[in-house]
């Protein structure tokens, strides 16, 4: 078990334990940790590059070590090479005098795709 939850529990007097035992019975706790869920996958549905909302057409990227995986939706093909370059760069750097450039500023609804 989490200790953190461990730790809520064992702080809890016999009448909140019982108020939970109720809630978790009734399915009330799994609505609100699902609501909850929901909202941080809300927040992450911003582009990491230019902050719009890559929508349904958006391009996603699974990167990181196995044990440490993230997930970064990008609104169009610009963004994420743009993002895929900085990550190179970051990897492998290199001389540091040359300007950074990064994508345009898009507008919702507009087509990103690199010609």
């Amino acid at each position: 078990m989490n200790p953190k939850i461990h730790d809520i529990i064992e702080s809890l007097t016999a009448d909140e334990l019982k108020t939970l035992d109720t809630d978790l019975r009734e399915g009330h706790v799994q609505h609100l940790v699902g609501k909850r869920l929901e909202s941080y996958e809300r927040r992450q549905t911003m582009c990491p590059v230019c902050n719009n909302d890559p929508g349904e057409s958006g391009f996603t990227l699974i990167f990181g070590p196995a044990d440490f995986r993230k997930k970064a939706t990008f609104c169009g093909q610009d963004c994420l090479e743009y993002f895929l370059g900085k990550l190179k760069e970051f990897r492998q750097p290199q001389d540091h005098n040359e300007p950074a450039t990064g994508p345009q500023s898009h507008d919702r609804g507009e087509n990103h795709v690199a010609h």
